[in-house]
């Protein structure tokens, strides 16, 4: 089978395309990117698909870099391809971010195409990795400390929009292919440059492997991988399972487990639950390291405590629960009208606020629930206002004679340290009216010579609020 045709078996056999597909082509100008251009469009028709160039200039190489640029041009205009040719500051990207060289222009390329395809209306971006990027990764990885999902590699089809139809075939084959088209193409001198962890490996280790110990190493890893690869996708829908029984409460920015329900799974499900969990609340900060994932395994396995995993992610076991959060509410102060809905953005909430009727509160009310509250409106002095709960503040909750710190009657009431942010006051122009979802102010509450009744509520997008939750895990 010659390499086109090996080519398209593998795009085939992996299901890249459907018919009318547009696909933006990621094209650097170095060896592999051309054979992967060279190849599309020898298939285009036969696929039925329509081809789009890209070219990233990082910027990083001076004069060489702004030569790529211009060969890739000049190279789609030949063709007679649309192409999108920009640069980007990535050495500036690098810098404020704090990253690696490599890691910096993976993530700016990326955002590059994405917007590329978004722009054009593309829907696949092509990308050029071969057999031994994929052993090159898998190694990289593998001396890195990961686990099944890391080992299984680069796929094929990422997110049903990146794709790798040269991840089947070896370098040699592409630089065979290359001569025999008699294709001309660009050098990286940097992929020379040993300093680079991934440079060593494809120069050093790589080669010191295929000598001594398996000729076929590149085959071999690549295989691992894609049977990883495989056990990691059975294990996902193993882990979507786990998931949807063991999650109390879910938001961008928090998430709460039932402990009881998740330790009746094997440690290797609570693992991957528990990584996955972080590493969509770690999001841009990066992958969740192995050490993070234990840290958190250990304080599912106690009784209580609380752990800072990276700058802005934090971690509490309280009772029955695991709380996982990410960043504080805040600060911030809202007039609450009378009678008025009023959005909180900062926590996705709303409180609202109504007079009752007479005929509305003949029976009896209660003072005070978890989400709503009633108060003797004569009680209250000027406009009322919602905030952020500030240290000192004090009231006189209901059934006490004296004032209480509210910091004290949060832990008295057993409210997770880790949710106190969450907490919001209602205050009037001289005191905190209600400690929302946990107390009202004494002052305020409703007695038989009450002649107009307060009503307010507050409503979250979450299926619990942060004041429900209690350190014995049950709902208020």
């Amino acid at each position: 089978m010659d390499f086109v045709n090996e080519v398209l078996h593998f795009i085939c056999q992996q299901e890249m395309f459907i018919a009318g597909d547009k696909v933006v082509v990621a094209v650097s100008g170095g060896p592999d990117s051309m054979a992967l251009l060279d190849v599309l469009l020898q298939l285009k028709d036969r696929l039925g698909i329509k081809l789009h160039v890209a070219h990233l200039n990082h910027r990083l190489r001076g004069t060489q870099s702004d030569a790529d640029a211009e060969f890739v041009r000049q190279l789609a205009s030949r063709l007679g391809l649309a192409a999108t040719v920009e640069g980007r500051d990535v050495p500036g990207f690098i810098r404020k971010q704090g990253l690696s060289q490599e890691e910096g222009a993976r993530e700016v390329r990326y955002q590059f195409l994405q917007e590329v395809a978004k722009g054009v209306g593309a829907t696949k971006i092509a990308t050029a990795h071969n057999l031994d990027d994929q052993a090159e990764t898998v190694l990289f990885r593998l001396l890195r400390g990961a686990g099944r999902r890391g080992l299984s590699g680069i796929p094929s089809v990422r997110d049903g929009l990146f794709i790798r139809p040269l991840l089947g075939t070896s370098r040699k084959q592409i630089e065979e292919y290359l001569t025999q088209r008699g294709l001309s193409f660009r050098c990286d001198p940097s992929n020379a440059d040993l300093s680079y962890a991934r440079n060593k490996i494809r120069h050093q280790l790589l080669p010191l492997l295929k000598k001594n110990y398996n000729p076929d190493i590149v085959t071999t890893l690549a295989r691992t991988a894609e049977i990883l690869r495989d056990e990691d996708d059975f294990l996902e829908e193993q882990i979507s399972q786990v998931h949807a029984s063991s999650v109390k409460q879910k938001t961008n920015r928090k998430i709460i487990l039932d402990i009881n329900r998740l330790s009746d799974y094997h440690i290797c499900l609570r693992r991957r639950v528990l990584r996955n969990i972080l590493q969509q609340l770690l999001g841009k900060e990066g992958y969740p390291e192995f050490g993070q994932v234990e840290q958190l395994v250990q304080l599912a396995g106690s009784e209580s405590g609380w752990i800072q995993i990276a700058s802005e992610l934090r971690a509490q076991r309280c009772g029955n629960l695991l709380i996982m959060k990410t960043g504080k509410v805040p600060p911030f102060q809202k007039r609450v009208g009378i009678p008025a809905e009023v959005e909180i953005p900062e926590l996705n909430a709303w409180i609202s606020t109504q007079v009752l009727k007479a005929e509305q509160f003949r029976e009896k009310l209660p003072q005070v629930g978890s989400q709503t509250a009633f108060f003797d409106l004569d009680t209250l002095c000027g406009e009322l206002q919602v905030r952020n709960r500030r240290p000192g503040d004090s009231f006189q909750p209901l059934g006490l004679r004296g004032h209480k710190k509210v910091k004290d009657l949060l832990i008295d009431r057993k409210v997770p340290k880790i949710l106190r942010d969450e907490v919001l006051v209602l205050t009037d122009q001289e005191k905190i009216v209600w400690v929302i979802g946990v107390e009202i102010n004494a002052l305020c509450k409703l007695t038989p010579r009450t002649q107009r009744r307060l009503k307010v509520q507050f409503q979250t997008a979450e299926r619990n609020s942060a004041n429900e939750v209690t350190k014995d895990g049950n709902q208020k």
